[in-house]
């Protein structure tokens, strides 16, 4: 039993309505569910540090105008 897989055209994969064989597509559907699922994780964490730098570089005049009080300047 032969167990190479038939080559085929890479050019194929950035084709809208490229010929790529199903065995060949499988893991680059796998790498790309992946690829989503990472980013739903590290996205909202990355957000959060984000916000944790921009509220402790928040000076108390910054918090008073936040919070509808008058500026202590």
């Amino acid at each position: 039993m032969n167990m190479h897989m038939k080559p085929f055209d890479h050019d194929e994969l950035l084709k809208l309505d490229g010929d790529v064989p199903f065995v060949r597509s499988v893991p680059y559907g796998i790498q790309h569910i992946l690829a989503m699922f990472v980013s739903n994780l590290v996205l909202p964490r990355d957000m959060e540090v984000n916000a944790a730098v921009s509220d402790s570089s928040a000076g108390p005049a910054d918090d008073a105008a936040a919070k509808g009080g008058e500026p202590t300047a």
